[in-house]
């Protein structure tokens, strides 16, 4: 791996000398693939190579910023900084600031993954090419995950313990990373699908939908039920504005998953292992119940406006946890990690994020309405998922999330401000922009 490392490094600096939009594009292409060599070539909690590609993402960032900063509107500033800035306060009196310093730090890579989108997006063009830079991406991870399932090479028994559930994580160090990012890449998968079916059949349609089934089929072998429901109120909303067929689908495709064992045996686990006594084997939701309800009742009143600082549910679970155990859980729910770190204008913040970024989505409605809808429902279902999972700590899912909700914000403020000012957009030096000979 540290043979790997080097050359990579040599080429990431050059390439950042010489175009810092390819290196973005770089960055997407191959980054979720190369997961493992990010997670073999890590020493301590800065060190290592993924540490180097966030740094070089932020300054990245930075440096376009430097270039041109009318390009980023202030509604995309207003939607992240605050959130920001109630991290870096957190941050101040966490109960163990070094681990939070580096999980702080892949939140402003985040932050600028979604800000370098406005800058390789000038209009929908632009925007679908930077659509197949992320499904690009999932070539590989699916080739990978493929492989895992037809030799039984499951999460746990990858990681030595005993396999019980049979999830695959395929390159990610975790079954849940795959399983979101996968949601992803069907919405992608799917809009191309639409869109070409739309003017006239081809091979590229009926290769995006063979690429279908094996996206459904690594999606159900995460075992993962929230991005199953994610998955599920996307289609949702797409049958209810476009198309209502798919309101049958999704009514007969589940009846039709409770005749496989381990598909009904993941739903029915739910109803078994529900109350919290001693020895007593809790299913994955009532312990997440419990967790909740254990951290929010320790809770001091006079905590709830500025919390126990980044990382102070997982700090103090061991103290508060009814269950007893000297082992750190996160809080497997956003709003309840925020709540308990930052207070309540941490929650406040993040979810305005998600409402800033739909008015700005909001705007232009008519110009590509279905690439929007599909954002609008990615959204609602990332804010689905927050409710049962450590989503701030999924760095490679909330790299490809929020570039893509970047790139949708920068197709509509860039059309926008062609409609205002008549002056399209510039895309010069832009790798995504189409040449116009």
């Amino acid at each position: 791996m540290l043979f790997v490392a080097l050359p990579v490094l040599i080429l990431l600096g050059l390439t950042f000398y010489i175009d810092q939009k390819a290196l973005v594009a770089v960055i997407i292409l191959f980054r979720a693939a190369a997961d493992p060599i990010f997670e073999n070539t890590r020493f301590g909690n800065f060190t290592g190579l993924g540490g180097m590609v966030n740094l070089a993402i932020i300054a990245i960032a930075f440096t376009l910023v430097l270039k041109d900063p009318k390009r980023v509107p202030r509604q995309a500033w207003w939607a992240w900084l605050p959130f920001l800035c109630l991290q870096f306060i957190g941050l101040l009196h966490a109960p163990d600031a070094y681990p939070e310093a580096r999980q702080l730090l892949a939140q402003v890579s985040t932050f600028a993954m979604f800000v370098a989108a406005f800058y390789l997006v000038d209009d929908l063009p632009s925007m679908e090419r930077a659509l197949r830079l992320i499904l690009g991406s999932s070539v590989p991870v699916m080739i990978i995950s493929i492989g895992y399932i037809l030799n039984g090479q499951a999460y746990s028994s990858l990681n030595g313990a005993e396999t019980v559930s049979e999830r695959y994580a395929g390159p990610f160090p975790h079954p849940n990373i795959l399983a979101f990012y996968t949601t992803l890449i069907i919405a992608l998968n799917f809009y191309f699908i639409k869109r070409g079916v739309n003017y006239l059949m081809s091979w590229k349609v009926l290769c995006a939908v063979l690429y279908m089934m094996v996206l459904l089929i690594v999606l159900y072998s995460t075992k993962t039920r929230s991005a199953w429901l994610a998955a599920a109120v996307m289609f949702g909303i797409y049958g209810i504005i476009f198309e209502r067929r798919y309101l049958i689908y999704l009514c007969l495709l589940p009846a039709l998953a409770m005749l496989v064992p381990e598909f009904r045996d993941r739903i029915f686990d739910l109803n078994q292992g529900n109350v919290a006594v001693q020895y007593a084997r809790l299913n994955s939701f009532a312990w997440r119940q419990l967790a909740w309800q254990d951290g929010l009742q320790w809770m001091e009143p006079i905590r709830y406006f500025c919390g126990y600082g980044n990382g102070g549910f997982f700090f103090y679970y061991p103290i508060f946890n009814s269950m007893g155990g000297r082992v750190n859980f996160g809080a497997h729910n956003v709003l309840v990690q925020l709540f308990f770190d930052v207070g309540v204008f941490g929650v406040t913040t993040y979810l305005w994020m998600f409402i800033a970024c739909f008015g700005m989505l909001r705007k232009n409605f008519r110009v590509n309405y279905m690439l929007k809808i599909f954002a609008t429902a990615l959204l609602f279902g990332y804010l689905i998922i927050s409710l049962s999972d450590n989503m701030l700590g999924y760095l490679v899912y909330n790299w490809y999330f929020w570039f893509f909700i970047g790139a949708a914000c920068a197709m509509v403020s860039n059309l926008q401000r062609q409609t205002i000012t008549g002056i399209p957009p510039s895309g010069v030096g832009n790798p995504l922009r189409a040449n116009p000979g």
